[in-house]
Order: structure tokens, then sequence, then C-alpha cells
């Protein structure tokens, strides 16, 4: 098999977590990652067990099969992964590993069709359990038909390099497959200096084991495995010092949802990337990389999809995060920057979703996952550690008003930035951030008003191994008000309900009310409305009569007194209603 040489072997990340969330799953690469940590199998052994799963399920040993994936989405990587461990195996383990770069047999899949435009050859046969019908084939070629045009001819993205000049067309190969579909890179492209190589696709006959079914299998199939084929054009190899997995994988997941936006199979991923908020970038797992895409879902949303177009030009001749960093100084920004309010992005998702400012399909999304939750009265410290790329998310409660200080403490202070999001017991939420160890203030913070911190290790892996880094944080309360317990105001006051609907009452607590009250009674002492308004901050609060006694009845006109039941009797206030 033909390779362009690799400067540095490339290894694979070596902190495997399960696809999606069955048991099996979990136990299969937990399995895998074991043995290898404890040198029972190699890298290469690691990845082979992988594929053997997806292609030959029933060679592997029978503590493997016990515990099998149900699906996986991870051909196309441990290739790629494979390929650039190939200079580095001995002759036998290429030979023994070669049956994953060869085509199908031609015998097994004996038809072919031609799609419309012409681009692809679609290999398929009609007997055995190999067997697809003619309304998938035809769904198969219109369906990479689009996403050529759209990838190619409408986002700008060079073609795939022609493996045959006298038989131009894209190959896919349609079996019994054990995945939604794989791309292979086959041979390098001689006529150029760049790690560029030619491909063939492989996909399922039939997508009833996978998450997506039907038509959107396919579709979704097609725009990701044609995209792999594009990707190899630009550069094959994941990058020499850093994994660069996440970046094939989530660029294709992204670009399914691009060119077939109604099928959304990246949705699948997402649970997993929402519960694990702290895994790095570079994580590749089978599920992770996929969820990533959520990334450039972000970008697109905030710049233009061209800037996905724009990274991988930068690729060809840089690693993944200088590639993302040049592409970003283009636009004025940077990738710290990037992070930050990406981590904001992904705290606005489900039942927090804005799908103005931030996704567009945010409501569809998890909601994130929090590592921790802290009350803060006067000062609160905590200590904790964050991955190279990831974010940890917690919230902290404020028991009491006040302006807080934020002091952060990390070690390489230079690569670190927290995200700050505010969300005010009575008010809209509001968001900044800080680098290093530089103190935020948060002024005019509300008692039982949320402070979500999220700090952010910045620093880009520089080989395939990750780390985590330490950090204390500390929140203390400062410009504590004076207050006291008191009705402020009544208004309006005479109140003519023919004018205004309401009365507002506003009145002021001197600490956290944990049950409050409001009774109103005539000028002759009786009660006539008395409403429970539960926890109430310290600080100025309200309540709003309606005019209308406990039976929602009007009242008439008259003098009216309120007092507040708090830990003790506040008022009485005055009100003059006019009918």
């Amino acid at each position: 098999m033909a390779c362009k040489l690799v400067k540095t072997l490339f290894l694979i990340l070596l902190c495997y977590s399960p696809i999606f969330s069955a048991s099996n799953q979990q136990a299969f690469f937990y399995l895998l990652n074991e043995e290898l940590n404890a040198g029972a199998i190699t890298t290469s052994d690691y990845i082979d067990y992988q594929l053997q799963a997806i292609y030959h399920p029933e060679t592997l040993s029978l503590k493997y099969q016990a515990l099998l994936p149900e699906i996986s989405r991870t051909a196309t990587g441990l290739k790629l992964q494979l390929l650039s461990l190939w200079p580095g195996l001995t002759a036998e383990q290429q030979e023994g590993y070669q049956h994953y770069f060869n085509r199908p047999s031609f015998d097994r899949l004996e038809l072919s069709l031609v799609s419309p435009s012409g681009l692809f050859k679609i290999h398929f046969t009609q007997n055995g359990p190999d067997a697809a019908t003619d309304e998938f084939i035809n769904n198969v070629a219109l369906s990479f038909d689009y996403s050529y045009n759209y990838e190619v001819n409408i986002l700008g993205f060079m073609p795939p390099p022609v493996d045959d000049p006298e038989n131009p067309e894209y190959d896919i190969y349609v079996y019994n497959f054990g995945d939604y579909g794989a791309s292979t890179p086959e041979n390098p492209v001689t006529s150029t200096t760049r790690d560029d190589y030619t491909g063939w696709i492989e996909m399922d006959n039939d997508f009833t084991h996978t998450l997506t079914k039907g038509l959107g299998a396919i579709q979704v199939t097609a725009a990701h495995e044609f995209f792999h084929l594009i990707q190899f054009g630009y550069r094959v190899f994941m990058n020499t010092e850093a994994n660069s997995i996440f970046l094939f994988e989530a660029t294709a997941a992204w670009m399914e949802d691009v060119v077939f936006d109604d099928v959304n199979d990246y949705y699948n991923y997402l649970p997993y990337f929402f519960n694990y908020p702290y895994y790095s970038f570079s994580q590749i797992d089978g599920a992770h990389e996929y969820a990533m895409c959520i990334f450039f879902h972000y970008l697109e949303k905030k710049y233009s999809r061209s800037i996905t177009k724009q990274i991988w030009e930068q690729f060809i001749d840089s690693e993944p995060y200088e590639a993302i960093e040049q592409s970003l100084a283009m636009l004025g920004s940077n990738l710290n920057y990037e992070l930050a309010d990406f981590a904001i992005w992904n705290y606005y998702t489900g039942a927090r979703a804005d799908t103005i400012l931030f996704y567009p399909e945010g409501n569809y999304y998890p909601q994130l996952k929090e590592q921790g939750s802290y009350e803060v009265n006067n000062t609160l410290s905590f200590q904790d550690d964050v991955t190279q790329l990831g974010f940890n998310y917690y919230r902290i409660t404020a028991s009491a008003s006040g302006d807080y200080a934020i002091r952060p403490s990390f070690s390489d202070q230079q690569y670190w930035i927290y995200a700050v999001i505010v969300e005010p017991y009575d008010s809209p939420a509001y968001y900044t951030y800080c680098g290093g160890n530089g103190i935020k203030n948060l002024l005019d913070v509300r008692a039982l008003s949320n402070i979500l911190l999220i700090p952010i290790y910045a620093k880009k892996p520089a080989s395939s191994t990750i780390s985590n880094a330490n950090f204390t944080m500390q929140l203390t309360r400062g410009n504590t008000p004076q207050l006291e317990d008191k009705i402020i105001a009544v208004f309006p006051n005479p109140a003519n309900l023919s004018q205004f609907n309401n009365v507002n009452i506003l009145f002021q607590l001197e600490k956290i009310g944990d049950d409050i009250t409001v009774s109103i009674f005539n000028e002759n002492g009786k009660i006539i409305k008395k409403a429970a308004i539960g926890k109430q901050p310290d600080g100025i609060n309200s309540y709003v009569w309606d005019g209308t006694n406990e039976n929602n009845e009007p009242v008439a006109s008259g003098i009216y007194l309120v007092f507040i039941e708090a830990d003790g009797l506040i008022g009485p206030g005055k009100i003059a209603l006019i009918r």
C-alpha cells in the first residue's frame, strides 16, 4: 500500500469512553483501553479490534464478541489512524491489516449503476444478505449527486481527486455493512506535494440497524462520506503532532446537517457531548468527535459557513488548532475568545435555548450538565481541574446581595480563560469572560441570583496526550447594602382602577425571606386578600394587587392597608382605591 512519509508517529488518544449509552458499548471500549494501558495489546491491535468489530466481528475472541457495540461510526477514523501508523509497522503487520484498505470484491457486488450526473458509480447486488433494492440504489445515486453539487458547487470545496482518469466516477460499494458507511484513503496523489489521497466509499445496504433509518440515513451518509473524500483531497494524515480526528469527523457531521438540514442524525450524539462538556476537543470515542460538529454550527451562525472551508484550506500545511487560529485571525478573533463564547452558547440549549442569539436548533439540543453547585454568602473558594480544551460548569447561588469579585488562581495563567454567566433573580441574564488570573467584578448581584463560572484550560495539545490542569476559584462579596424591612412605595396612589389595572407594592427585605405573605385589609380591619409569594431575596421586591378579594371579585372604593409577613410584620402601607 502506497503511503507518504509521516514525520512523527501519530498516537491515538488513549482515553476511550462509550459510544452512546449501552453498557456493552462501554464495556467493549473500557476493556480495550485497559488492555492497551497494561501493555497487553499494541496501539495497532487496539485499532484492529475495533475495525474487526465493524467488518468481521466473528473473528474476535469470545471475550470481545460478548461486548460488541450495537452500532459504530468509527471506521473512517480508525483507518486514518491505522494509515498514520503504517510506516512504523512491520511487513507482517502491514500484510495483516491490508484487507481494511482493499475494495470489496466485484464478484460479491456484480451490479453497478452510474448516477444521473455521471459522477458516482454504485456497486451492489440483489442477492443474499448484501442485497439492495432498486429504489435504495436510486436514492443512493441521487443523494450523492445532491451532496456533490452542494459541497462542491455551492459551498466551494475542491472536488475529490479522481483515482482513475479512464474511469473517473467515484466508487461506492453498497453491502451489509456494520456501520453507516466509511471512506477509505487509497493512493497518494503524485502530482502534489501535500498529503492528499484518492479514496472510495462503502455504505450499508438497508440502514435498518442504524440510529437514523431509511432515506434520511442514505442522505446523511452520502453527505458525510463524500465530504471525507473531499477532505482526503486536502490532507489525509491527521497532523503529525496533535490528534485531528475531531476535525475530520466533526466537520463531516456538520456537513450532514448543512446538506440535508431536515434529517438531524447528529442529534443522536449531542446528549453525550452535553453530559460530558469537560472532554477535550481532541477526545475520540465514537461519539464526542461527531458531537463536536456543534462547534462548526457555532462558527457558522456567528460568522458564516465559509469558515469551515477556510479551516480546511489552512489545514493543508498547518496543525488543526493552528488552522483554526489562522482562520479566526482573518475574522479578527482567536480560539481563546471563541472557546469562551462557545462555552456560553452551550449553556443556552434545551429549556434555556435562544434560537435567535444562539444555536438555531438549540431548543432540540439536550440541556447541559453542570459539574458542581455551591452557595456563597460572604466568600466561597473551591478547587478542581479541567482538561485541555474542555469546559467545566459551576453554578453558584448568591445567598446575599452585594458586589461579587471573582478571583481565580490558575497555573500557567496565560493558557486560561473563564466565562461568566449571571442569571439575576429578577432580570435577564448577561455574560462576560476574563483571561488568566484577571479579577472580574460583578456589581449589584441580588440574592438568589445564579452565577455560572466556566473555567477553560485553553492550552492546545502539543501531542495526542491530553493533560489536566488545576485551578482555584474564589468569590468574595463586598459593598454590602444597608437594608431594613419596610414598605417603600405604593403606586399609583390614589389608584383609580378605571385608569390603571393594578396597584404596585414595593417592599424591602433586610435578608432573604423564605415564606413571604402579602395581606391586604379594609379600613375596618377585615382581611380581604392574602397571597403567599414564597421565597424572596433581600433588597427591593414587589407585589402587584389587581384590586380583587379572595374570590377574585373587585373590591369597593376605599382605604386599604397592606402588610408583609416576613420574619416579622412589615407595614402598614396605605392604599386609596377609587372605582
